[in-house]
């Protein structure tokens, strides 16, 4: 089932720096994290876009804060649905939003989506600005939710940024038409920054290593904080050595 974000989704931060578009959608989950959606412009053509969502681990108290309430929404749908679920938040959207996140409207609608869908069939939902795939997987007499989700805590040292775009640009190779690579932090303190070192000399060190990939199947590279977005691809001169 195809499933269109709504228009408050095309006003965040990471779409400003993609040509516009009128329409966003999911197409799939990408392993071990991200997600992979199409963006449509005014004359249909579609951008594919690979969004990975993350968060410094200084800050992952708010993470956990927000796996807490859908925890409670889990158990409370759970005791009152028949069968065994899948249930994956795809992405996070706007961290302003999380606050508004509440277990008993989430659990509602949980139930409300289960309660319609039979075995192997599944919905694509937001609530919060968060988005959450459901499947039902199995008819049972009584009701389980397996939980997953899309984001990334980043628990490593902001030097090896380099090691989770590579990650990004092996993904790419594997997409039909070029990509745009979006990296959205959440992070108050970001964990890109230009001109520190290490990190500065190790992701122009994988760029250029793999420079071969742009446009072709990386249309562009976005590290969007909440500082603003930034191309790393023009940002260290790639295309212009």
């Amino acid at each position: 089932m195809s499933f269109v974000f709504g228009s408050d989704f095309l006003q965040l931060r990471l779409f400003k720096a993609l040509p516009p578009v009128q329409q966003v959608s999911f197409v799939k989950a990408l392993e071990p994290h991200g997600v992979l959606l199409e963006a449509s412009d005014a004359g249909g053509t579609l951008l594919p876009v690979m969004l990975l969502e993350m968060l410094g681990s200084a800050e992952k108290p708010l993470w956990e804060a927000v796996r807490e309430i859908t925890a409670l929404a889990v158990k409370n749908a759970e005791s009152r649905l028949f069968g065994t679920f899948a249930l994956e938040l795809l992405t996070l959207g706007d961290r302003l939003r999380w606050r508004t996140l509440e277990a008993h409207n989430l659990a509602e609608l949980l139930v409300n989506h289960g309660r319609m869908l039979q075995p192997g069939e599944e919905r694509l939902f937001s609530y919060a600005s968060l988005s959450f795939r459901l499947k039902k997987l199995v008819p049972a007499d009584w009701g389980t939710l397996r939980f997953a989700h899309r984001f990334v805590v980043f628990s490593a040292e902001r030097a090896k940024l380099d090691l989770t775009v590579k990650k990004l640009l092996d993904l790419a190779c594997a997409q039909a038409k070029p990509v745009w690579i979006v990296i959205r932090d959440f992070s108050s303190d970001p964990i890109f920054r230009f001109g520190e070192e290490p990190q500065t000399d190790r992701l122009l060190k994988l760029l250029t290593r793999r420079k071969d990939l742009f446009p072709e199947k990386a249309a562009a590279v976005l590290a969007v904080t909440e500082q603003g977005v930034t191309d790393l691809v023009q940002q260290f001169g790639i295309l212009d050595s």
